[in-house]
Formats: C-alpha cells, structure tokens, sequence
C-alpha cells in the first residue's frame, strides 16, 4: 500500500466512526467509497437528507485528502492508490 493512504484513512475512521480496511479501501474508488460509508453508516452526520450526508461525507473525505496526501483533484473512477500514484508524479 502507498506510504500515506494509511494515515488518511486512519483520519477518515476517526472522523466518520467507521471501520475501514485499509488494504480493501486503497483499491477502491472514491465514489465507491462515499457509497460505502453511505451504506454502512446511514446516520452519519445527524439529521439531513441524502444529497446533504453525501455532500458531508465527500467534503470530509475531500478535505483529508487536501491535509494529508495534498491531493485536490483526481480521477474519481481511479482507485485511491492509483490517485496517489498519479499525485507524486506530478
């Protein structure tokens, strides 16, 4: 796994409460991910509708990404180790 991805996703369970397998989750997509979190936490958040709580999860999972891998924009359909792949590339 990418040096990095463990922190974020450390953050993002901390953030969400949720549980995240790391290895799982750096082989997945952002978009999948935030379905996940959707599914798997329907609650998150308090009280909103849908479109809010999917607004929330993808601005915290925005937001981690900017602070610890200083990633702001990739490729959805990629996968998260594929995104910081790309980054240090750059």
């Amino acid at each position: 796994m990418p040096a990095g991805l463990g922190e974020l996703f450390a953050l993002l369970e901390e953030e969400l409460g949720i549980d995240i397998w790391v290895e799982d989750a750096a082989h997945t997509t952002p978009v999948d991910f935030v379905a996940h979190v959707l599914d798997t936490a329907p609650e998150l958040g308090g009280p909103m509708s849908d479109a809010q709580r999917r607004e929330y999860v993808e601005g915290v999972l925005e937001e981690l990404m900017d602070q610890v891998l200083g990633i702001t924009e990739y490729d959805e359909d990629a996968t998260f180790a594929e995104i910081l792949r790309a980054a240090r590339r750059r």
